[in-house]
């Protein structure tokens, strides 16, 4: 079974690139990038959708810590909410680029300026 369009949207959205390089006609359609996404082998295909699984639990959980920031100590009891946004970012970031190296796609944008896509 192949992704799906949302599975190739979010992959498109996490690695930086305008919405519409999927589709042919747009002037931001890549070939290539739609090439990519569509042929996996089984096994590659798994864990490609492990890593969107994994980057997409590691959003909801940094949704979750954000709720918690504001609660900094609670009956003498300190919490460290700002190291664990600080993880989950560190940790969905190196998954990000796994991804983006595992099907070849560099990633683009963000603080990154040496992944610029020519």
């Amino acid at each position: 079974m192949a992704l799906s369009d949302v599975q190739k949207d979010c992959i498109v959205f996490y690695l930086g690139y305008p919405a519409r390089i999927l589709y042919p006609g747009s002037t931001s359609y890549s070939r290539i990038f739609a090439d990519r996404l569509d042929n996996f082998n089984i096994e590659s295909e798994k864990r490609v959708k492990a890593l969107l699984m994994k980057i997409e639990s590691l959003d909801k959980k940094l949704e979750a810590a954000q709720c918690r920031v504001s609660t900094l100590e609670v009956d003498g009891i300190k919490f460290n909410a700002e190291g664990e946004i600080r993880s989950l970012k560190r940790e969905r970031t190196r998954c990000i680029q796994e991804l983006a190296r595992f099907i070849d796609i560099p990633k683009i944008g963000g603080m990154n300026m040496g992944d610029v896509c020519v």
